[in-house]
């Protein structure tokens, strides 16, 4: 097996085989930052108020405080219709009186979208950062229920309306959604029992094999109008960024350089680059999306693996990072030049991808026994585990996120 891959598949590995039995991680302890906003969260329905306050607690620009600036009532008023009325202080005026209709394949599930539609309504009207809201967003994941790592998706980003979505009994790895969410990219070895890349259509579930050479294939994204999907194949002997149509034509190799292994490439924003990371080092390089000469980050970090780029802030890319024996997450900011770690885990944090707001992450939280989905604030570098339904004890790695 070519030797980049397989330290991919390691890890990744690592994220999703059972060590005994799964035990949730360890919550970290934060302090509050000041700088966040004081509010309340109410709900004459216990449901939507259990939610409403599941939602807001990963928000890191938030606290729950009886002295709040902000007032934020979600009350039910259809089936699937919420409304939310948010005031200054107790008693003050109203700045957003608003009632959202949900969507979902059920009642239960249209009744959850409007909840949190209304919620990312009111994050928007409040946060007074200029963040979207991101509550409302699409995970597509690595989780290992059925005793093999295999895709699942969920309806919104607390695990609403999660769903297995292949049953392939084999390694499977590195979903990609489709930004309009109709299919994704990943990579398994279901059929050939090597490392092939394929292409499932989430309305017909017909999967197709976009790549299957000889060596290893890993499955990268779409370009943001869906018509290409990256890529990093070994064929010629040495991992390269390629490019081909969604069906797998017009295959158009990107990098050229033997002395590099190259992989885990990512789409700028408006498509026009790729980003991939590169050994040795591992190195960040930037290269343009039609092929061409490769620029070299430098964000004063020795170890830059599994990049993503933020639409939110196309500023700004996140990366792993080794630090002492642990994988952390950091943030490179292409305004400034300046690397930071924003990830402090007492274990590895890594496979980072962005939320919409361009300020918050979702990260693969893991130890020796579990592994589990975490939101990281960027900015107070804050970290909260993003809670799995009751009875879903099993591992949860590889996010990929869709904005809605």
């Amino acid at each position: 097996m070519h030797s980049l891959l397989r330290l991919f598949l390691l890890l990744a590995l690592a994220s999703t085989s059972f060590a005994g039995a799964a035990r949730q991680l360890d919550a970290i302890d934060i302090a509050i930052d000041r700088q966040t906003i004081p509010i309340r969260v109410s709900s004459p329905s216990t449901s939507l108020q259990g939610l409403a306050i599941q939602a807001f607690g990963v928000h890191g620009r938030y606290r729950f405080d009886p002295t709040f600036r902000y007032d934020i009532v979600f009350n039910q008023a259809g089936p699937a219709r919420v409304q939310v009325v948010v005031r200054q202080g107790s008693g003050g005026p109203v700045v957003l009186s608003q009632e959202v209709d949900g969507t979902g394949p059920s009642s239960e599930q249209a009744l959850r979208n409007a909840l949190l539609r209304a919620a990312d309504l009111a994050v928007e009207r409040t946060n007074e950062a200029g963040l979207r809201g991101f509550f409302t967003s699409k995970l597509a994941f690595i989780g290992e229920r059925s005793g093999f790592p295999e895709i699942y998706t969920t309806e919104d980003l607390f695990f609403g309306g999660t769903q297995q979505v292949t049953q392939y009994r084999n390694h499977t790895l590195f979903p990609r959604w489709m930004r309009d969410g109709t299919r994704l990219s990943f990579t398994s070895y279901w059929r050939s029992g090597a490392a092939d890349v394929f292409v499932l259509d989430l309305r017909s579930m017909q999967v197709s094999q976009v790549a299957n050479f000889k060596g290893t294939n890993q499955a990268g994204p779409f370009s943001p109008d869906g018509s290409q999907l990256a890529m990093a194949l070994s064929g010629t002997g040495v991992s390269q960024i390629y490019v081909s149509g969604v069906d797998g034509r017009n295959m158009r190799q990107i990098t050229f350089d033997r002395n590099w292994e190259s992989t885990s490439p990512v789409f700028s924003p408006n498509g026009s680059q790729i980003l991939f990371s590169a050994r040795p080092g591992p190195r960040l390089y930037l290269v343009p999306a039609g092929g061409g000469s490769p620029r070299a980050l430098n964000t004063g970090f020795s170890h830059n693996a599994e990049p993503d780029w933020s639409r939110g802030n196309p500023n700004l890319i996140s990366f792993t990072i080794r630090d002492g024996v642990r994988f952390q997450v950091a943030v490179y900011d292409m305004s400034t030049g300046l690397a930071r770690k924003v990830s402090n885990a007492p274990y590895d944090a890594q496979q980072a991808v962005w939320l919409p707001d361009g300020r918050h992450l979702v990260a693969t939280f893991s130890n020796a026994n579990s592994s589990e989905l975490w939101i990281i604030d960027s900015v107070t570098e804050t970290a909260k585990a993003l809670s799995r339904p009751a009875g879903f004890i099993w591992k949860a790695s590889q996010a990929s996120v869709l904005a809605r």
